[in-house]
């Protein structure tokens, strides 16, 4: 650790770089300070802003902090929750259906209508399956939201009816071709999905309501 009194000139002029922000557990954000080069080092001197305190940082780890938000995007949708799921309700424009996960010996869980257990839906089946497999191609948080419209929300329950997750399906026709994006309880902001995985989705709505 560095001395408070010798700060200035490790994290002042044009050998300081700008600002990193961390956000960790329960949202809380961390912003680093970048300075200078170690002489005859690759490391640099970093400050925590929020407590003041300044230590010499691996050269190498600090590429990996500063391009974490390319290196470290989450892909995924959603995480755990559709293990964990018994049930969802899949609500669109054109109406509303609730339905329930049955486990398969071995097999993929069929989903049939509340309290029906020996009515499996293939087609409901085929579009979780399909929904369980949206990739995320980057995060858009300045998208313009008035542009996006709501294909499908889906809320998740567990097995004493409690929410887990919600994911929320949309679609963009403003750039000249279709753009899908979602946003959930894992992305908390607009996400584009890749249209391959994303269209199926789109025509299997148009079937099942």
């Amino acid at each position: 650790m560095i001395r408070a009194s010798g700060l200035a000139k490790y994290f002042g002029g044009k050998r300081a770089l700008g600002p990193v922000s961390v956000e960790i557990a329960r949202g809380e954000t961390r912003t680093l300070r970048v300075g200078a080069s170690v002489f005859a080092s690759g490391d640099r001197y970093l400050q925590d802003v929020e407590s003041g305190r300044a230590y010499v940082f691996s050269g190498p780890a600090l590429n990996s902090l500063e391009n974490a938000a390319s290196i470290l995007a989450e892909r995924r949708v959603l995480r755990d929750v559709v293990d964990r799921t018994a049930s969802v309700t899949v609500r669109t424009p054109r109406g509303e259906r609730t339905m329930e996960k049955v486990e398969g010996a071995g097999a993929a869980p069929v989903w049939t209508p509340p309290g029906q257990p020996g009515r499996a839906d293939a087609g409901f089946g085929t579009f979780m399956e399909r929904l369980q497999q949206l990739a995320i191609m980057r995060y858009e948080p300045g998208a313009d939201r008035s542009s996006l419209r709501s294909l499908a929300t889906v809320e998740y329950r567990n097995a004493r009816d409690n929410p887990i997750g919600r994911l929320e399906l949309l679609r963009s026709d403003a750039e000249g071709g279709l753009a899908y994006f979602v946003l959930s309880t894992q992305t908390r902001v607009p996400a584009r999905v890749y249209p391959g995985s994303a269209e199926p989705l789109d025509q299997d709505l148009a079937q099942l309501f």
